[in-house]
């Protein structure tokens, strides 16, 4: 999906500098790479294929109709292609950079980086190391991004079968945070008072695809997801807090491209089951069943729409149910737009969700609209800085007594992160500060957690 990341420019006249004595097929040979050089990437991929029809072995006219895949946005296809040809030939450096080219825009970093540094290493002195050599900072800091932010991110390696696709990753993250306001309530309101405690907070999480659509030459991806989080207050009055969190997802996926305007897109709909404890205790299930859909419509920017539908069930600790019973359904759509900039070393990204919650107590009856600002920067020696903004307005419609509770939440967070081990060793200071402005007195609060952390891929 990271079409922006790709240096294509010059894989036109490689392959058209790669001279062939003047034969029928040659003449075939020569208009397809012509074609691909004046931009003709349909003409070129059809010429291509009435000549692999007679000849379907020619590693020039497989690289001819990779590259052209590529540009009209199948980057599936040109894998396809591409491990084709490895299979013919499996010691060519230029399969591997087209196949770097295809898999970096699928989004299959690891495999990518792992390729790239392969050609680089065989041929060092070679146009394809030299044109490797441009985009392996670019998938360097797209993986370190991804890895940040959370992503079960692959680890690199350097083994000559790298170009396959793994079915699993892994990613754990350990951290110490302090948190001044742990209950989230105000100083003086009702329930639990504002109170602070470091914790240690242990985090895990997995994904195994049974089905590849790049592997396994399939039109989609089947995904089972599974993560755990844990998180124990030293301070021994908060322990009510400690909270235990299992979730297990199974997702269908696509990567493609429209077919009339050759936008890359990525579809997946997902179903999720989490289960919550506090202190050793239950608090609550959620089953979410979703869809989102990921369009590239130009080189340095990708929109993303969503939607959710939820369902919760609590402990039933309340004897007046419908008034505070928070067992319920809820749905939210949501829209999000990401620039790529300064080579990709600036993100940006704006946001928008709205959520509307019916629950059988009144008084958690919820409609909320919540708009986000976010940007990361990669700094000198690997150090990436990213910061996040949103302001959410939360509006319980059924709250009594009067007057009825308004939230207005506003979040900022900033986290200073780079890896310490290759690339799959990542260490992490954050900051957060939370304030929240209510017409009830004990939602009225201000919270400020710090953390360091350390997370590892696999």
């Amino acid at each position: 999906m990271n079409k922006h990341l790709l240096w294509v420019g010059g894989l036109a006249v490689l392959i058209i500098a790669a001279a062939r004595p003047v034969t029928c097929q040659a003449e075939t040979f020569t208009r397809a790479a012509e074609l691909l050089g004046a931009g003709d990437h349909a003409g070129a991929l059809a010429e291509a294929e009435r000549a692999l029809s007679t000849s379907p072995n020619d590693l020039m006219l497989l690289k001819i109709k990779a590259v052209a895949q590529m540009e009209r946005g199948n980057p599936m296809a040109a894998a396809r292609t591409l491990e084709g040809a490895l299979r013919i030939q499996p010691d060519s450096v230029s399969c591997r950079y087209y196949l770097a080219q295809a898999l970096a825009y699928a989004g299959e970093l690891p495999s990518s980086l792992a390729l790239c540094r392969e050609v680089i290493a065989r041929a060092p002195e070679s146009e394809y190391a030299k044109m490797a050599a441009k985009i392996v900072p670019d998938l360097e800091r797209l993986l370190r991004q991804k890895q940040t932010e959370g992503a079960a991110a692959a680890a690199v390696t350097s083994d000559a079968a790298a170009h396959v696709t793994k079915r699993w990753d892994i990613l754990t993250r350990t951290a110490v945070e302090y948190d001044d306001n742990v209950p989230a309530h105000s100083e003086d309101g009702p329930g639990s008072p504002a109170k602070g405690s470091l914790r240690n907070v242990v985090s895990f999480a997995a994904e195994v695809r049974p089905l590849d659509q790049v592997m396994d030459h399939t039109p989609l991806t089947v995904g089972v997801c599974g993560s755990a989080y844990q998180s124990f207050h030293w301070r021994d009055a908060l322990s009510e807090f400690d909270l235990t969190s299992l979730n297990g997802s199974v997702y269908l996926s696509r990567v493609g491209a429209l077919p009339s305007l050759d936008w890359p897109y990525r579809v997946k709909v997902l179903g999720g089951y989490q289960h919550n404890r506090l202190d050793g205790d239950f608090f609550n299930n959620q089953i979410d069943a979703g869809a989102s859909v990921d369009v590239q419509h130009c080189e340095h920017a990708l929109t993303s729409l969503w939607f959710t539908q939820s369902w919760r069930a609590f402990e039933q600790d309340t004897a007046t149910p419908r008034m505070f019973s928070r067992d319920g359904s809820g749905w939210s759509p949501g829209v999000a737009e990401h620039f790529y900039l300064w080579d990709n070393r600036l993100d940006l990204s704006v946001d928008y969700a709205y959520a509307d919650w019916h629950t059988e107590g009144t008084q958690f009856d919820l409609q909320s609209h919540t708009v986000g600002l976010g940007a990361r920067v990669a700094l000198p020696c690997r150090f990436a800085l990213a910061a996040r903004g949103q302001f959410q307005t939360e509006d319980y419609t059924e709250f009594t007594p009067r007057p009825q509770r308004l939230d207005d939440v506003w979040t900022c967070s900033v986290s200073l992160s780079r890896p310490i081990w290759g690339e799959r060793l990542v260490a992490e200071l954050s900051y957060t500060r939370i304030e929240s402005n209510s017409a009830q007195n004990f939602a009225d609060y201000e919270r400020n957690i710090f953390g360091i952390a350390l997370s590892a891929s696999f």
